[in-house]
């Protein structure tokens, strides 16, 4: 039962998510993905077809749960997870863009530059950066959770606050 409740937390998108965590879940969504492709390309060679079709659902099944994992990564950033949205539509939009490339040139450049920098700084957000230090609007700082990343050092955690003394 307790894996059952881990993998629903992979579609919750409320809370935040430490970096190590992200990576650790991402490592096995990448390999679930890549033994989803392989056994359903392998059993749809054999006559399966079906099988082509589940394969291509559990994909996408997994991948949505990405997506909210990354937008569960940028609250430990103190980052709206709609960027998610914005990564999403630029990245759609490229196919929309390419179709204008001999008409407008210089334009798709320009729009496909802004673009790439957008995503470049989104990955950046997500893998490399830490997460902003203590609670934030999204929650406790995951790596003070015990389930989530162990004990937070003294040094991070902070003095209580003192309440003058009434004279």
């Amino acid at each position: 039962m307790e894996r059952f409740s881990t993998l629903l937390q992979w579609f919750d998108p409320r809370g935040r998510l430490s970096r190590n965590a992200y990576l650790r879940i991402f490592l096995r969504q990448l390999i679930l993905i890549v033994a989803v492709l392989v056994a359903g390309v392998w059993l749809s060679t054999t006559g399966i077809r079906a099988a082509g079709f589940v394969a291509v659902f559990a994909i996408a099944v997994i991948l949505l749960s990405s997506l909210v994992l990354q937008a569960r990564r940028l609250h430990d950033r103190n980052r709206s997870g709609w960027w998610i949205v914005v990564s999403l539509a630029i990245g759609f939009s490229t196919y929309w863009v390419d179709g204008l490339r001999q008409i407008y040139p210089i334009s798709v450049l320009c729009s496909l530059l802004v673009g790439a920098l957008i995503q470049i700084w989104l990955i950046i957000e997500i893998l490399f950066r830490r997460g902003t230090p203590g609670p934030n609007r999204y929650g406790p700082d995951p790596r003070d959770l015990p389930g989530e990343g162990g004990e937070a050092p003294a040094s991070r955690i902070p003095p209580p606050a003192t309440v003058p003394a009434s004279p």
